[in-house]
């Protein structure tokens, strides 16, 4: 029975078959046109799976790219700041790398204090972040937090310091003035750069605290103060470490600079040039910058 039915479907779907040729045959001859041939399928329209081995076909959450990596280090310091410590970070590796390899190979000896220098350049970024990581926490020691504040600013002095080391540019034979002089500049830019930063998260710090003209009044003084230790380093020969030993002798020799006969000498001139430099210098780099360095990222980020 069943056999009979599919059967009689089957003549059912031929007949229908035949009768719709018989159509399009019976329309062309009276009409005299022909059928229109079915056009072929562009390529560019036919939609291609992706291989699924190509990068391209992996998820977007498996791909790493620089910009997360920067991102991820952001949210493991819980501020944004990695953007600019990786450049001052590779500039120092430069510098250092081309001292070391001139004292190993022999070419040059006697330079290990720039290296020496430039890490003294690179606490005060230390004492600042720690500060600033403090000042968001509810509970923390005094003590500690505002030592760390002092320390800062005791260390600071280090960073713009290297610019002084030109001086040992003086009596050079010519064939390694100018090699020496680029030297000691990398080794500048990077400490000045390190130092620069340590201020804009103490800037962030005093700014988040009393407001932002007083912010700016800070970075003023802070110029200020720098060139003095500047010059109480290289011309008094004194150490930031000092200051915890001989603090009432390093207080009058900074006394000294503030004093009229001082500021006409050129060892006040050299003070005041290198505020302003220093003053400069961190307007070029932080005075306009859209997202402020060293800001907090949203929680929502975090746990990201």
């Amino acid at each position: 029975m069943w056999n009979d039915g599919w059967k009689t479907s089957t003549a059912f779907k031929r007949s229908c078959t035949q009768l719709m040729d018989s159509n399009a045959d019976s329309k062309t001859m009276t009409d005299g046109t022909e059928p229109k041939p079915i056009a072929p399928m562009d390529a560019s329209h036919l939609a291609v799976l992706p291989d699924p081995s190509s990068p391209a076909a992996q998820p977007a959450a498996s791909r790493r790219t620089f910009a997360t990596l920067i991102d991820d280090c952001d949210r493991l310091l819980e501020m944004r700041i990695t953007r600019h410590i990786l450049p001052c970070l590779l500039t120092s590796a430069l510098a250092c790398s081309i001292v070391t390899c001139e004292n190993l190979l022999g070419l040059r000896h006697r330079q290990w204090y720039l290296i020496f220098n430039l890490i003294l350049a690179w606490i005060p970024l230390a004492w600042a972040f720690l500060v600033l990581r403090m000042s968001r926490q509810e509970k923390r020691n005094p003590f500690i937090y505002w030592s760390c504040a002092v320390l800062w600013l005791l260390f600071l002095p280090n960073a713009p310091y290297l610019f002084t080391d030109l001086v040992h540019l003086f009596g050079k034979s010519l064939p390694y003035y100018w090699a020496d002089m680029m030297k000691i500049l990398l080794f500048a830019l990077a400490g000045m750069v390190a130092g620069l930063l340590s201020m804009r998260l103490m800037h962030n710090w005093v700014e988040d605290l009393f407001g932002r003209w007083v912010g700016w009044g800070f970075v003023g003084c802070v110029s200020v103060l720098c060139g003095i230790g500047v010059a109480l380093g290289r011309f008094n020969r004194w150490n930031s470490w000092d200051f915890l030993r001989q603090p009432r002798s390093i207080l009058h020799d900074a006394f000294d600079f503030s004093q009229s006969r001082y500021v006409t000498d050129p060892k006040g001139q050299f003070t005041l040039i290198l505020a302003a430099l220093i003053f400069c210098f961190y307007l070029t780099l932080f005075g306009f910058e859209g997202r402020r360095v060293g800001s907090q990222i949203p929680p929502d980020n975090l746990a990201e």
